[in-house]
């Protein structure tokens, strides 16, 4: 739920950094709250919205242009949800880069455009 809700159209104004960085602090308080009771299920459901965050907080945008790094950082993300995630990213003072026009490119050519596979 919460990774489909990032990743909805109507909440694009929390694709930042700034917000990226809040959030991840609240998913680790969350975080530390399921290793108390251990649910490992909850756990491995956060994963997902972890490196979403990742996503969102990564400065160096330019990552995106080397599929095993993306492989390595972000095993749980398909490209087409890494692609949606830095589609719906925007600026800010934290990260005033926009994403390279040239990550998009090599993402559609590796991506799968099967829409369906956004959401978890």
């Amino acid at each position: 739920f919460i990774f489909n809700r990032l990743i909805d159209d109507s909440n694009s104004k929390y694709c930042t950094c700034s917000h990226g960085y809040a959030l991840k602090q609240q998913v680790t308080d969350l975080e530390e709250v399921c290793s108390k009771i251990s649910k490992k299920y909850l756990y491995s459901y956060l994963e997902h919205v972890i490196q979403a965050l990742d996503v969102l907080v990564m400065v160096d945008k330019s990552l995106f242009l080397d599929k095993s790094m993306m492989k390595r950082f972000f095993p749980k993300l398909n490209y087409a949800q890494i692609q949606r995630l830095l589609e719906m990213f925007k600026t800010d003072e934290l990260c005033p880069d926009p994403v390279p026009a040239e990550v998009f490119k090599f993402l559609k050519t590796i991506g799968n455009p099967d829409l369906s596979l956004i959401h978890i």
